[in-house]
This record gives C-alpha cells, sequence and structure tokens, in this order.
C-alpha cells in the first residue's frame, strides 16, 4: 500500500512539472518510465485521466515508440546473436544455457530484474563467433564460463548500485 501511494505522489509529481499538458505526453510517459522502469496500466490510466486524454491516446503513444515498454525490464540486457555464423560456432547452445542458468525465456526478465534475455539476428562481428552482447559490450568468441563471469560483474556492479545510493 506504502509502495503504491509513493508511486502515484511521484507520477502526480511528474504531471505537475509539466502542468497537466497534454502536448508534453511524451516527455511524461519518459519520466514514469526512468523513474518506474516501465509504463504500468495504473500510470497510463493515471496519466490519460489527469491528462484527460482518451486512455486509448495514451495507450497507443505507449506502444507506438519502441523506447516505451509495457512490462517490467531488467537493468541490463543480454543479446545473444543468432546469426548464421553464431549460430554454426555454438550461439544457440549459449542461448539454451542462458535461459536455464538465468531460468528465463528469451524476450523475458529474471525474477530479480536485473537481466533482460534477448536473440538479435546480426550484431556484425560474424569473425569473433560466437557474440553476446551484455549490457552494451560485446563478448565474442566466447566460451560459457566468460559469459557467466561477465553476468557475476554485471550483477555485482547491479548490486553495488543499490548499496550505494547516488549522492547529490
Amino acid at each position: 500500500m506504502q509502495d503504491t501511494l509513493l508511486e502515484k505522489h511521484s507520477v502526480e509529481e511528474i504531471l505537475a512539472r509539466h502542468m497537466y499538458e497534454d502536448f508534453e505526453i511524451i516527455e511524461i510517459l519518459q519520466e514514469i518510465q526512468r523513474m518506474e522502469g516501465y509504463l504500468s496500466e495504473k500510470n497510463l490510466v493515471l496519466t490519460s485521466k489527469r491528462l484527460r486524454i482518451p486512455l486509448s491516446r495514451v495507450y497507443g503513444i505507449a506502444t507506438f515508440y519502441k523506447n516505451f515498454t509495457l512490462v517490467p525490464r531488467g537493468k541490463y540486457t543480454l543479446q545473444v546473436c543468432t546469426g548464421a555464423g553464431c549460430l554454426a560456432k555454438g550461439g544457440m547452445k549459449i542461448l539454451d544455457r542462458l535461459r536455464n542458468t538465468l531460468q528465463v525465456k528469451v524476450g523475458g526478465t529474471t525474477s530479480d530484474r536485473m537481466f533482460n534475455l534477448e536473440t538479435v539476428r546480426c550484431v556484425g562481428c560474424c569473425g569473433r563467433a560466437p557474440v553476446v552482447v551484455a549490457a552494451g559490450k560485446i563478448v565474442s568468441g566466447v566460451d560459457f564460463g566468460e559469459i557467466l563471469e561477465a553476468i557475476e560483474n554485471l550483477r555485482k556492479r547491479g548490486r553495488d548500485e543499490i548499496a550505494q545510493p547516488a549522492r547529490s
């Protein structure tokens, strides 16, 4: 209950800062997503009511732009290349092992909201196959141990960021 009130209060602050102007909808949704990590149905409804615009318009904007997400996302994204070169050199085995190790489906987010697991058609590093992009960094010619090491480093970095609040 407390989290819901705090979240609603924060969304209200965002809306007020934009003076409840409907032409500010994209900026409002961006701020809500930065705060929450995604655009929840509850916040889309609240935004619609406060801006006095149809929910279908808010939802249409939220689903039109690729940078918006309606489902919780992880802090880091792991992309496994499934291009021909990577597949020939074991990309699918890496993907299967990541799914099993992280206990997540492709396109899903781990239960701790630390990782998203995705596939990508080609990273453009075919000579370095197989390739995994971990939080924007290419890990190439990899064996699974290297991938696990990269994941553990990201996991530790994520925990450290949570434990050490940003200073203003």
